[in-house]
């Protein structure tokens, strides 16, 4: 049942011909890493992402999954079809898709004309065209209406494996059925398959497979050998190798002589073999009855042994355009991807809390000190675990120096300092002259003498003595937390309060409170192949030091984040540096010329989870944070263990996204589907809703948009899939919105529609030139007429030309008050805002104050204005606007609505600790209106989620910054689950 694009992919591969000709041209086009799952990964270190209810599938089992041309990921699930862009689902049930009979999917293929065909349990198949389901079932010819698989063949002929035999509908509409009387093993037909021979395969649930080839029928079953007649699953390969999944475990290769058992580890195939797909970079997978998933490559069997897929029923899977693997289940949708970065923790065989990590050069193993777990040496996939229990003084290992000949100095949490080598362990206490049993970190010189860093100050080994230095000999603090030795042997020292420090060997030279030093609590050094050394703090960013001078950078600079726990530098001239929020990539050149005082935009991009971390969460303050490998590979210690960056094959997502517009809503109804899309005269609120089908990491997906003669440039507008547009002017405007995926490549195609707003009669040109004229017309009759009676009547005129001209005055203050309110809230109109926005901006930056900025949104209201109606939604919006305008009092504050259901309020002089208090007061403010949403609220109540910012203004950045701050803590409130307030407490 496997579908989508790698069903396409293996039609034609499993060609002689085509395959030699596209294997030639994936050669030459695909030089770099292979889209599909990386078989070097152990199964625990694919990025697994998991979909149920909370994302918006509908409960129950996920049978089938495929990505059809346009992106979308479609499933067949127990509850509906879904149409998913991974965001958002649409769910097609019967209660309101008119030509779906049965909403429990078991089966989906794309035709080769783009067709969608649905397969149902109960209800026949269904086909969706152009936005409409047209039923095919047992009146239009359908053997059964259970529906167990669809199949299209090489001459464009739709097959249906029903419970009744298999029913084909032919090119021309011919519609015919194949039974046990035409030589099926069984009606029970629960898939359908033709290999590249032209073969057809018919699998039955109760009677084995049967092929059908030049018109004569063959069946295997256990009467050939195998160990089951119930037969799932039927695939061929690149390769031409069909296999052939049953109940009972069974996995056959086909060969001249019939069905050959390939051997699997004893029970890792559970209760059978239920789908078989190869991706893209050669794995063979198998989803199993009840014990997940299977990886085959190159004859090494691999099982996916702990996690969510262990023990899950996989009924599908399919691959994306982008090297996903999507496996329906009856747990759920799942996501298996590479991700960027490899991990090694627990699941791998080592521990998740790592504190440090150092690379041997002797032999390019990596060992890992670990909180409460040992010592561990990585080598390959090899792992060797060292603990108290073997000699060590404690399983806290917080510093690492290897010797260089295969042995490492080891620093402890408690228990010293250990030396491990071929001649065992040996131990250093309090008693043999440390500090304290505290380490904290460890540096080897060339010469083999040995810099100890304890809790009371630094320590060097030498001849088996150690010599001390405290804070009385000059240390600016007790606790040294890294160290490093300089090309002109100077120690330079990071402390835990006193700043930067710099040891020739006499005397300490100390840094603290100097200009372009960063804060006192220092994490990491790292010296460069030019001699510069860059410094990274635990909370106050990055500095350098070059030819004698400091320079600091921060996030005002373009940093990702203010932590620096480690860095290191890669030959593609980028620093990586491990964060507390992540892992920071900034490019080297870029640091050097705004040190240089060149004016340009930082080249940085922090990682993340949905980057293929497991936790973005870094461990600081213990040495070495990092190190790299002989590979050129860093490793860096986290909280979920050793995260691995290979550089050089960072798995770029070069798939541009491709965008697609939704539906357009105009004062929250919905426009007829169309290009153009006509707005009604008198429109105030225009939405347009777009999305982009990047699936692997589609919170990352960013957009913008504008609308040619109305926007002046392209409006940036972050993850958001909703175009506001307010009060149009009458004409005619075309808007188009790009997109960009995970990795930052942008669209070059763009989605687009003509807009026509329609004008008002008035607002014409034909009307406009007949006011004209009337109005010169009555302008010659009141002269005539003023003149014929002046004398008699000068000072009446004069009294009703004054009395026009107040009711003109009152006529024109009401048409510009109107322009400004939103009609259905009586808030403030979005065109209100920016003028005013831009007004305040000017007033904050010549006064040098804070101005604030809350964006509010309320919570699955889509879902509420769907299902109660827009009479409903719109009392919604009219409370939740009041509810906002209660917790303002003063007159510069503005409440407007910013579109649909958004809403944003304006603060001038407001600091980002009285904008946390006010945005509280809001968000409870609405909770506390008590206004039902029994469809998918928070406790069956209205909620907003609320995202807030505040700048000083400077000559440098534009209010829309402001706005794009805001919008980007509304986003960060949304992900944490809804109902709360996001500061963006950025500088």
């Amino acid at each position: 049942m496997a579908g989508g694009w790698a069903g396409t992919f293996r039609s034609i591969v499993a060609n002689p011909e085509w395959r030699r000709c596209l294997g030639a041209l994936l050669l030459f086009v695909l030089a770099g890493p292979a889209l599909g799952l990386d078989p070097d990964r152990l199964t625990s270190q694919y990025v697994h992402d998991h979909y149920g209810r909370d994302e918006g599938l509908p409960p129950g089992a996920v049978w089938t999954a495929l990505q059809s041309r346009d992106g979308y990921l479609w499933l067949g699930t127990q509850n509906g079809l879904v149409r998913f862009d991974g965001i958002d689902a649409k769910v097609f049930t019967t209660a309101d898709t008119p030509g779906l009979a049965n909403h429990d999917v078991r089966s989906l293929i794309e035709a080769d004309n783009g067709d969608l065909w649905i397969g149902t349990y109960g209800g026949g198949a269904a086909r969706y065209r152009d936005g409409s389901f047209e039923p095919f079932g047992t009146e239009q010819g359908l053997a059964h209406p259970i529906v167990y698989d669809i199949h299209q063949d090489d001459e464009g002929a739709v097959w249906f494996g029903t419970a009744g035999g298999v029913t084909r509908l032919g090119p021309d509409g011919d519609v015919s059925t194949l039974t046990s009387a035409d030589g099926l093993a069984h009606e029970r037909v629960f898939e359908v398959y033709q290999d590249s021979s032209g073969a057809m395969w018919f699998a039955s649930l109760v009677a084995g497979v049967t092929r059908m080839r030049d018109g004569r029928m063959t069946t295997f079953g256990k009467a050939t050998g195998m160990v089951s007649d119930q037969v799932h699953a039927v695939y061929e390969d690149s390769a031409g190798t069909i296999w052939i999944g049953t109940y009972e475990g069974g996995f056959y290769r086909m060969e001249a002589s019939g069905p050959v058992r390939y051997p699997l580890p004893e029970g890792v195939a559970g209760n059978g073999i239920q789908s078989i797909l190869e991706d893209s970079d050669g794995n063979l997978w198998l989803g199993t009855y009840n014990n997940g998933l299977i990886r085959i490559h190159d004859g090494e069997v691999a099982h996916f042994g702990s996690g969510a897929l262990a023990e899950a029923f996989v009924f599908d899977m399919t691959e994306d355009r982008e090297g996903s693997l999507w496996v329906a289940s009856r747990e759920g949708l799942h996501r298996l991807g590479n991700g960027k970065f490899l991990t090694f923790g627990e699941p791998e065989g080592l521990a998740d809390a790592t504190f440090v990590v150092a690379a041997d050069p002797s032999d390019g193993s990596v060992w890992a000190g670990t909180e409460g777990a040992g010592l561990f040496r990585l080598q390959g996939r090899e792992v060797e675990r060292f603990g108290v229990d073997d000699g060590l003084a404690s399983n806290n290992i917080s510093a690492l120096a290897p010797d260089g000949s295969g042995g490492v100095w080891v620093g402890s949490f408690g228990g010293g300092l250990n030396h491990l080598s071929d001649e065992g362990i040996r131990t250093w206490t309090r008693e043999d002259g440390l500090p304290s049993n505290h380490i904290f970190a460890l540096l080897l010189e060339d010469d083999g003498a040995l810099w100890v860093a304890a809790d009371g100050g630094i320590s060097r080994l030498a001849d088996g003595r150690f010599r001390t230095w405290t804070r009385e000999d000059g240390l600016p603090d007790a606790l040294v937390r890294q160290m490093h030795m300089d090309d002109g042997g100077r120690l330079w020292l990071g402390t835990n309060g006193g700043g930067l420090s710099r040891f020739d060997g006499q005397r300490f030279e100390n840094f603290a409170g100097q200009a372009g030093v960063p804060g006192n609590i220092i994490y990491a050094f790292h010296e460069d192949a030019e001699g510069s050394l860059w410094i990274g703090s635990r909370d106050s960013g990055l500095s350098l030091h070059r030819d004698g001078r400091f320079h600091h950078f921060s996030v005002a600079d373009g940093l990702p984040q203010a932590s620096v726990y480690g860095i290191a530098g890669d030959e593609q001239g980028y620093l990586w540096l491990s964060g507390g929020g992540g892992l920071a990539r900034v490019a080297r050149d870029d640091l050097l010329a705004i040190a240089d005082g060149e004016d340009i935009e930082l080249d940085a991009r922090l990682f993340n989870e949905s980057d293929g971390l497991r936790n973005g969460q870094f461990a600081g303050g213990f040495q070495p944070p990092v190190a790299t490998g002989l590979s050129g590979h860093i490793w860096f210690p986290g909280l979920a263990g050793l995260v691995r960056v290979a550089p050089e094959r960072l798995g770029i997502n070069r798939i541009e996204p491709p965008v697609t517009l939704e539906s357009v809503s105009v004062d929250g109804r919905s426009l007829p589907a169309g290009d153009p899309v006509r707005l009604p005269p008198g429109s105030d609120n225009l939405e347009v809703h777009y999305t982009a089908l990047s699936l692997v990491a589609p919170r990352q997906v960013r957009f913008r948009y504008r609308l040619e003669g109305y926007d002046q440039r392209w409006q940036d507008v972050g993850g958001r899939r909703t175009a506001y547009y307010t009060r149009l002017p009458p004409g005619e405007y075309r808007f188009e919105v790009r997109a960009s995926n995970n990795d930052g490549i942008w669209s070059e195609r763009t989605a687009g529609l003509t807009v026509v707003q329609e004008p008002f009669a008035w607002q014409t040109t034909w009307f406009r030139v007949l006011a004209i004229f009337a109005f010169g017309l009555l302008a010659v009759l009141v002269y005539r007429l003023s003149v014929r009676q002046f004398r008699v009547r000068e000072q009446r005129l004069s009294g009703l030309v004054r009395e026009r001209t107040e009711q003109l005055e009152q006529a024109l203050e009401a048409v510009e008050r109107s322009s400004r309110i939103d009609g259905l809230t009586g808030v403030a109109n979005r065109g209100y805002f920016e003028e005013r926005l831009a007004r305040e901006w000017a007033i904050a930056r010549r006064e040098h104050e804070p101005l604030g900025l809350i964006l509010a949104d309320l919570d699955h209201f889509k879902l509420l204005n769907d299902s109660r109606g827009h009479q409903v939604g719109d009392d919604c919006l009219r409370g939740v606007a009041e509810a906002l305008m209660a917790v303002v009092h003063r007159p510069g504050d503005l409440v407007a609505r910013y579109g649909g259901e958004e809403f944003v309020v304006l603060l001038p002089r407001t600091d980002i600790e009285s904008l946390r208090v006010l945005a509280e007061r809001m968000r409870l403010g609405v909770e506390a209106l008590g206004l039902p949403h029994p469809e998918g609220g928070i406790n069956g109540r209205v909620t907003i989620s609320v995202g807030a910012a505040a700048v000083i203004p400077d000559g440098q950045v534009e209010p829309r910054v402001l706005v794009e701050r805001a919008d980007r803590a509304l986003y960060t409130a949304k992900d944490a689950g809804r109902n709360r307030v996001s500061v963006d407490a950025g500088s």
